[in-house]
């Protein structure tokens, strides 16, 4: 298939390696997100409602997945 270089052709590349470079990206999110469970799941030590940063990481990360092509 061909490669994108800024939206123009390029190098053709394999339809494994897209794959690959896809699923790849896939797993790391993965990960972060079984890291950020116990952050994200951990009850408030002291009653306050301005601590959001569990929330914040976790609209962070979503923010990186990347969106599903049609």
């Amino acid at each position: 298939m061909a490669g994108r270089t800024h939206g123009q052709r390029a190098v053709p590349i394999t339809s494994g390696l897209k794959v690959a470079i896809w699923a790849g990206g896939l797993m790391r999110h993965l990960v972060r997100f079984d890291q950020l469970q116990p952050r994200l799941l951990t009850p408030m030590t002291l009653p306050a409602r301005n601590p959001v940063d569990h929330f914040a990481e976790l609209v962070c990360l979503l923010g990186m997945v990347p969106p599903q092509r049609r």
